[in-house]
């Protein structure tokens, strides 16, 4: 490979152990960056150590990185700002590419699928990241993703123009969640819990969702549409955000090949395109800071700190609890988001969400009040009244 120019002039002493793995570092900060998740100095530690078991303090971090093209910067969190949003993207967006996918469709095959991670300890304070040299600011900090240093989880959840829901989705790192789940009422028909190293949706997860929750649910939709209304537009639509995962080919193919339609949302608009964003999440945080964020039991603090041993020391060096206690903690807060999901992802509150995403619903004939079909209604949508209300776009309904 072409050497950088620090390459041609390495410092002087023993080679840090970081640069046999950098190229890897590299692309695993790129990837968090490009993901919207903070590359603290903490983050960094876990993946170089944990991952690369690469023994390394945090000094030998800082110090390479800082002098390797790196600058180690303040990160304001911010969920609603977005660092950069194309107008010309937006406007196409409602003029153009939701008519043509929900224009017509039932509104009970009309989706919206989002993910929302959580945790027990929001953290909104700044902090110091790593990012490139050529994206390090002159002064002030730059716009980061919350960060997720604590045992997290997250939500994929999905919702319809008629107000419905499909069943959730939840991730988490710990692999006895879900047995303890089960033990608070929830079973395989109303949640599905599953596990990654990281508690974040993967291509697997995302596979997972479509194939054993969203087609089964849209299946199932016009089959009980075909019993009520006969005859009737088939087509479905699904709305989500560019993540990486989502844009897999195969996946877009498979939906496809359903006369399932995808729809794109634009980058970094999703505080006013995305429905789920504009009417459900905001109120579930809300319930989840309310309620779990900050309330935690001596016990389960014991219980959380060990989840944390075990996954440092071996079994056979440190006494544990038993098996059928660990994790507790962690699925109380998981029950927690669950049940907060189903107070948040009310029929109202979905209805809702959607129009003030400007996607709506009609009854064309009197007659038939269970004919109902989609619309794009550019006067409601939040994109056009705010953001884009100086662009004179027409306000009228497209129908």
């Amino acid at each position: 490979f072409q050497e950088r120019p620090y390459d041609m002039f390495p410092r002087p002493g023993r080679p840090s152990p970081i640069g046999k793995v950098f190229r890897q570092v590299e692309d695993f900060i790129a990837d968090e960056i490009e993901a919207d998740r903070s590359v603290t100095l903490g983050v960094l530690m876990e993946f170089i150590v944990d991952d690369l078991n690469v023994p390394v303090t945090r000094r030998n971090v800082w110090e390479y990185l800082t002098t390797h093209g790196y600058s180690y910067v303040s990160g304001i969190p911010s969920e609603e700002a977005r660092a950069t949003l194309n107008r010309a993207e937006v406007r196409h967006l409602y003029e153009t590419t939701l008519p043509d996918a929900v224009n017509g469709c039932h509104p009970a095959l009309v989706y919206n699928m989002d993910e929302m991670g959580a945790e027990r300890y929001a953290d909104r304070k700044r902090v110091n990241v790593f990012v490139p040299v050529e994206q390090a600011p002159d002064e002030g900090g730059v716009l980061v993703g919350i960060p997720r240093t604590s045992n997290r989880c997250t939500l994929m959840a999905c919702i319809a123009l008629d107000g419905s829901r499909l069943k959730p989705l939840i991730v988490t790192r710990n692999k006895t969640v879900s047995s303890l789940m089960f033990e608070n009422g929830y079973t395989k028909e109303n949640i599905i819990v599953v596990s990654t190293p990281k508690g974040f949706v993967t291509i697997d997860v995302f596979n997972l969702w479509r194939v054993g929750v969203f087609v089964p649910a849209v299946e199932e939709r016009r089959a009980s549409l075909r019993r009520q209304l006969g005859t009737f537009n088939e087509k479905a639509v699904l709305i989500m955000d560019g993540c990486k995962c989502h844009k897999i080919d195969p996946f877009r193919q498979l939906l496809e090949e359903k006369n399932i339609t995808v729809v794109f949302l634009v980058p970094h608009s999703s505080h006013l395109t995305q429905p789920l964003d504009l009417g459900v999440f905001g109120n579930l945080k809300n319930i989840i800071r309310d309620e779990a964020t900050y309330k935690i039991s001596v016990e389960e603090a014991e219980e959380a700190l060990d989840d944390i041993i075990g996954d440092i020391i071996p079994d056979d060096a440190a006494p544990r609890r038993p098996r059928a206690e660990r994790g507790k903690a962690l699925a109380k807060f998981v029950v927690a988001l669950a049940d907060a999901y189903e107070r948040s992802a009310t029929r109202g509150l979905a209805v809702s969400a959607f129009r003030q995403a400007g996607i709506r619903y009609k009854i064309p004939d009197p007659h038939s009040p269970t004919r109902r079909v989609s619309y794009v209604d550019l006067a409601e949508a939040r994109a056009i009244k705010t953001t884009l209300s100086s662009c004179r776009m027409c306000t009228q309904s497209s129908v």
